[in-house]
């Protein structure tokens, strides 16, 4: 079955970022989108053309500002579920996979990626400083799962 998740990075006075995943793989190219009424019309329709219907559907973005607030409510009419994680997990999970490098694209893709359990309990096991071998082991494993 497939299984469709959107990568969403927010920005408070900026555009916004989203990339869009069925199984783990990107589909396109990165959405760019302001907070207009046009935009995020346009944005929802990208998000749920060609998904059969019934075909769960996931966004998930960091709560920003209240710049989540309108695109979360978009895509809940339109039946997506809306994740929200914290920013500093975010930033944390980036650092292990893209190694310090900062870029919208790598964070549609590591929000997208994110099992939300799973990168709580990586997290959390990042969070004590013995272990950061284990951590970056747990993520690596995680990755290649898919």
């Amino acid at each position: 079955m497939l299984r469709r998740t959107v990568g969403i990075d927010l920005a408070i006075s900026a555009v916004q970022v989203a990339q869009i995943f069925d199984d783990g793989r990107p589909v396109g190219k990165a959405i760019r989108f302001r907070l207009t009424a046009a935009d995020l019309r346009a944005f929802v329709a990208r998000v749920v053309d060609g998904v059969p219907s019934g075909t769960p559907i996931e966004a998930v973005m960091e709560p920003t500002g209240m710049a989540w607030f309108p695109i979360a409510t978009w895509l809940q009419r339109a039946g997506v579920k809306v994740i929200r994680v914290k920013g500093q997990r975010v930033k944390a999970l980036r650092k292990y996979l893209s190694e310090h490098t900062k870029s919208d694209a790598a964070d549609t893709h590591v929000l997208d990626t994110a099992d939300v359990g799973a990168v709580e309990r990586v997290l959390r096991s990042a969070a004590r400083p013995q272990d950061p071998a284990r951590c970056a082991r747990a993520i690596r494993r995680r990755a290649r799962r898919g």
